[in-house]
């Protein structure tokens, strides 16, 4: 994602609310049509606009650009005023403003919104400020857009299938209506057993340098009551300690960097003893090889960066014997292994894709068992709903779901 504190600002629409014939201003009422000359002011750079011909619940093309249009202070100011050109004399329009902060209000930008105010009923995304008078009222349509460099997003998918009928669903959206899924399905008997987390638009320029994110999920069914948490990296080894005492445990994680901290989301359900371990790439490595003579299994991974290392988030289970991991490798080289490893009856049962310098890489981890998995990459969503989708007709599971872009920074 690229951050930027320049915007373009396009003024594209005027709808008129109200128009005033003389009946309030002492002049003699005009009726029919009127020409408005309107002064339109964006962090002060100013173009004018006039238009003959207006009438109450017309609505006018007006197509001003800004082209660059620096932030002051984080602040974006619209400023619209102007006067009625009559035969008696010129009247004052009522004027409208609106001041945003693009970081919280529209961090990717706004296509086509329109500004309304208390007199037209609050029909639209902002509200504007009114400075009232004697002539006319309106509303008006805008398009603002971060302005910076656009990397491409080819977004890619990578999903992991295993020879088991399992009944499931999949869900993929923004974090709001994502954790309103699990409500929803809940109710359906369906539960979230795995899930992942990607950067929503790492390609798009961004008025703010948080980092919206796209929620990836397998459902089925199961215990429903089992909960999902997205906490700090204490706070949720923190809960897994809580729930522990309730016989719950921890099944899959997602981890990345978010607003200086190490954020993990997981899903939980019942079992044994899980730990939470996150750890730059050396000391990961160096923490499976010991849990692993120690008869710890790990069963989840995930990894991200935090701008300068690259961390490796996962769960190892306690007394389920050992797992073999495999991090940071090309698709060639991955799928090498993995065909290495089952041969030797090694099933790949969690895998993480990410890009590593406009590179894709992949980690993986195996454990002993006799069903059949395989990792299929599809170059975008359709086709990966067309994979998941010919598979279930197979009767076969999806294990988990992963995605990567070049221009993603975890």
């Amino acid at each position: 994602m690229v951050q930027t504190n320049i915007a373009y600002v396009r003024i594209e629409r005027l709808k008129v609310t109200r128009t005033q014939e003389g009946i309030n201003t002492g002049l003699p009422k005009e009726m029919g049509t009127h020409e408005w000359h309107m002064k339109m002011t964006v962090n002060g750079q100013t173009q004018w606009w006039t238009r003959h011909g207006i009438e109450t619940g017309g609505e006018y093309k007006v197509g001003l650009d800004y082209l660059y249009v620096p932030l002051i202070d984080g602040k974006l100011h619209i400023a619209i005023s102007g006067w009625e050109q009559d035969t008696f004399g010129d009247t004052e329009l009522s004027s409208r403003s609106l001041t945003l902060t693009p970081a919280e209000d529209c961090p990717y930008g706004v296509n086509r919104a329109w500004v309304t105010s208390y007199s037209s009923g609050y029909y639209g995304q902002f509200i504007a400020e009114e400075g009232m008078a004697s002539e006319g009222g309106f509303d008006f349509r805008i398009t603002i857009q971060p302005i910076g460099k656009r990397l491409e997003d080819n977004r890619e998918y990578a999903v992991l299938i295993r020879d088991r009928e399992v009944y499931q669903g999949y869900w993929v959206s923004g974090w709001d209506a994502f954790t309103k899924n699990i409500d929803d399905w809940r109710k359906e008997g369906l539960r979230l057993s795995r899930i992942a987390s990607c950067e929503a638009a790492p390609g798009q320029p961004s008025f703010s340098s948080r980092i919206e994110r796209t929620y990836i999920g397998v459902f089925e069914a199961g215990d429903t009551g089992m909960p999902f948490w997205e906490l700090d990296r204490n706070a949720f080894a923190a809960k897994i300690m809580e729930l522990r005492r309730d016989g719950i445990r921890p099944t899959d994680i997602y981890a990345f960097q978010g607003n200086g901290a190490v954020i993990v989301g997981g899903t939980f359900d019942r079992g044994g003893v899980t730990d939470l371990v996150v750890e730059p790439r050396d000391a990961f490595e160096k923490e499976w090889q010991g849990r692993s003579q120690a008869g710890q299994g790990l069963i989840s991974l995930d990894s991200f960066s935090d701008g300068g290392r690259r961390w490796f988030a996962g769960l190892f289970e306690h007394g389920i014997g050992n797992s073999a991991l495999w991090v940071a490798d090309d698709e060639r080289g991955f799928r090498a292994k993995d065909a290495e490893w089952k041969a030797e009856g090694w099933r790949l049962i969690d895998f993480c894709t990410y890009n590593e310098g406009g590179s894709q890489r992949f980690s993986g981890v195996w454990r002993r068992g006799a069903l059949r998995t395989w990792l299929e990459l599809e170059p975008d969503w359709g086709h990966l709903v067309g994979r998941i989708d010919f598979n279930w007709g197979l009767n076969r599971e999806i294990v988990a779901i992963d995605s990567w872009s070049s221009a993603a920074s975890d």
